[in-house]
């Protein structure tokens, strides 16, 4: 995700080559460094020493961090594009760029340190409490950067043939996503503390019954609202 992300934004002209290879460097190291430390939260299920959840959940919050980092960079050079009056054709690819380290941080940076500190780890592993950590990474880190990707090669060609080109639809369909993933996020949380707190007092099993879920079904049709603006959003890109 990182090489792509510092490839295009190289490409779009709004990182320079130098610093795009400083951060990348970052994030050979950290990969190098705590890539196998960084999953360490799920060694302890295996059955190593628990000391393992501590490491994992430090390093696994700490590998998003080269992505933010490039962004702020790509930001600030959009800015002065901005200010001097100059024109910029490529504001939809570097909106899911932007949208794709955004929720690189949020879903796996944010929610990964979330579920990954040692207590949390250790009665959320399996629950409801992982989804939106699952769900919102994988979104930032694949999701968006193959849009972005499909977006630079479409503005490109309309660019070389002459066609009109017209942004509104894939901004509205940008942020419905977006808003629909973060949102999301809330009623999963919501149902994975519950299991957490069951696990908790009564133990991993009962967490894991159907039933334990009886009294949370107004927070799972919650989730229709953010699932709806996902799927009209992904139809609105389409």
């Amino acid at each position: 995700a990182a090489g792509v992300l510092a490839f295009l934004t190289v490409a779009l002209g709004l990182v320079s080559r130098k610093s795009a290879e400083r951060i990348m460097l970052f994030e050979l190291g950290l990969i190098m460094l705590s890539g196998t430390l960084g999953v360490g939260h799920h060694y302890w299920w295996q059955g190593l020493d628990e000391y393992w959840i501590a490491v994992g959940g430090v390093f696994s919050a700490l590998e998003p961090l080269p992505l933010v980092l490039l962004m702020i960079e790509a930001f600030k050079q959009q800015k002065e594009i901005r200010e001097e009056g100059r024109h910029f054709p490529f504001a939809v690819p570097f909106m899911f760029l932007a949208g794709s380290a955004f929720l690189n941080w949020f879903g796996a940076g944010f929610l990964g340190m979330v579920i990954n500190t040692p207590t949390i780890n250790y009665y959320s592993h399996g629950t409801y409490l992982i989804m939106p950590h699952a769900h919102v990474a994988l979104l930032g880190a694949f999701g968006y950067i193959s849009l972005a990707f499909m977006y630079l090669v479409a503005r490109s060609n309309a660019m070389a043939k002459n066609l009109v080109w017209e942004d509104k639809l894939s901004k509205i369909g940008f942020w419905l996503v977006t808003v629909g993933v973060v949102v999301y996020a809330g009623p999963t949380l919501l149902i994975g503390f519950e299991q957490a707190k069951i696990a908790h007092d009564l133990g991993y099993w009962a967490a894991r019954q159907r039933a334990a879920l009886d009294g949370m079904s107004g927070v799972m049709w919650s989730r229709l609202v953010p699932d709806g603006l996902m799927i009209l959003g992904a139809c609105v890109i389409f």
